[in-house]
């Protein structure tokens, strides 16, 4: 719920939200209200990935001890087609951004090159 006080006309603030395994999504939102026009919402991520290899690529903040949240099996078999939204969300954390391949790509775990 968001409550807004009469006087003011619009303004921005950061929601946090999470995934089901309890994973933080910060996104932002923007409130504009106009007398007789009524509001307009605006919610954005600071980030989209858009991952356009067929790889079955997981991303992460660097330095963070999890991946990002809105990421699941599809994400892991290389199957999502969407957009994934994206937040750094440890401040103490390296604002680098790590690209992983899912872990049963590569059965040893190791990944091989073959030439």
């Amino acid at each position: 719920m968001l409550l807004v006080p009469s006087p003011i006309n619009s303004f921005r603030v950061r929601v946090k939200i999470s995934d089901d395994k309890d994973r933080k999504l910060y996104l932002d939102a923007s409130v504009q209200i106009r007398k007789g026009a009524g509001i307009r919402i605006s919610v954005s991520a600071p980030f989209w990935i858009i991952n356009k290899t067929s790889l079955p690529l997981v991303f992460k903040q660097e330095g963070a001890s999890a991946d990002n949240a809105g990421q699941f099996d599809e994400n892991e078999v290389g199957r999502v087609v969407s957009p994934l939204l994206f937040s750094l969300y440890d401040p103490d954390a390296s604002p680098t951004i790590q690209a992983r391949i899912e872990t049963g790509f590569h059965k040893d775990g190791n990944p091989s090159v073959s030439g």
